[in-house]
């Protein structure tokens, strides 16, 4: 028999002491889902852990959900809707972590993810949530008196996503659309990219909703995909009924910018 993970042990004395995963979870500095999957990979290795690790998975106290998703996505789309969840979670605690890196939830510091990508790990659970219409906009500065017929990407200054979010659809339009030698400014904010485009930087591509917000100018005839996006989360967390309440909510937060 393999000899035990003595995080493991400690985690389960500390849920086995505090009598739920969310109190053993502030003790160790760490996720929930990271204890919870300490306790799965202990009781993997003994084969033989009582069923007293199961009964906590009853999750009644939990009072934390963390939340990893791009600035754009928690600012925008979760932060307006969060009163749909407070009534039926008034005690819970949201962290909202801006990021669309995966290793946050890999490691087990985030318990549910929003990804502009669908991630490869085997492991983790996804699903494809509405995706967000996006349009390329101008703004009345830089339009001039110009017919907007005449605006074409690769005759413009444009400002665009940085090429730090990784293998994105925007990043891949850039060849496809031959702007590359146009990038008057590039952000890894899409609101400071819309901003940008207010004061006459460039052609911005933006979600549809936060360049009309703005006042922005669209240019119909430029034809772009809509951005894909990915709820992701652990499949230990499947059975929590606050988890999946907290991803129920997020799935109908997108589906209200459709």
């Amino acid at each position: 028999m393999n000899e035990p993970d003595w995080e493991a042990l400690r985690a389960f004395h500390l849920v086995a002491e505090a009598g739920s995963f969310t109190k053993a979870a502030e003790r160790l500095g760490c996720a929930v889902s990271t204890v919870m999957r300490r306790i799965d990979g202990l009781e993997q290795t003994l084969g033989q852990i009582t069923r007293q690790a199961r009964q906590f998975h009853h999750f009644r106290d939990r009072q934390t959900v963390r939340i990893s998703a791009t600035e754009t996505a928690i600012n925008d789309i979760l932060i307006p809707e969060i009163s749909k969840l407070r009534p039926k979670f008034p005690k819970l605690l949201m962290e909202f972590e801006s990021s669309n890196a995966l290793a946050s939830l890999e490691f087990g510091e985030t318990d549910i993810a929003v990804r502009l990508a669908k991630p490869h790990q085997l492991e983790l659970v996804t699903r494809k949530l509405t995706p967000i219409r996006m349009a390329v906009f101008v703004s009345a500065a830089q339009l001039a008196e110009r017919d907007l017929a005449d605006v074409h990407l690769r005759e413009e200054p444009v400002v665009w996503i940085d090429s730090g979010l990784g293998d994105i659809a925007e990043n891949r339009l850039i060849d496809q659309l031959g702007i590359g030698e146009n990038m008057a400014l590039r952000a890894t904010s899409v609101r400071a990219l819309a901003l940008a485009c207010v004061h006459g930087e460039g052609l911005a591509l933006l979600p549809a909703y936060m360049g009309r917000d703005l006042g922005l100018i669209e240019v119909p005839h430029i034809s772009v995909p809509n951005r894909e996006v990915w709820l992701v989360s652990h499949p230990e967390t499947k059975r929590d009924p606050v988890l999946r309440s907290v991803r129920q909510w997020i799935v109908k937060c997108f589906e209200t910018i459709a």
